[in-house]
């Protein structure tokens, strides 16, 4: 995904502190040539050994556990805040 230079935030603080304020990730994995998107809650845990970790919990009907394996690439998107900004007509001129 191309992000603008202005646009991209790598400070870890930052990222964190916006995670924790939108904890609803969508996971995207692929398995068997196909895509699969799951929107999970998950929770920034860092453990005693400075390490940081996304902890999350899957059903057991969710057939994700399954598909998914240690090592896998996935990605994960966290979205911020929604709105929608209805456009406005100018008056035509009389």
């Amino acid at each position: 995904m191309h992000i603008p230079p202005k646009f991209k935030e790598t400070n870890p603080s930052i990222l964190h502190q916006f995670i924790r304020e939108n904890p609803l990730g969508t996971l995207l994995t692929s398995h068997s040539n196909s895509l699969d998107a799951d929107h999970i809650p998950f929770h920034l845990h860092h453990s005693g050994d400075g390490q940081i970790v996304l902890q999350s919990h899957i059903a057991k009907a969710n057939t994700l556990w399954k598909t998914c394996s240690d090592g896998q690439e996935v990605l994960l998107i966290f979205h911020g805040p929604n709105a929608y900004i209805v456009p406005v007509r100018k008056p035509s001129n009389p």
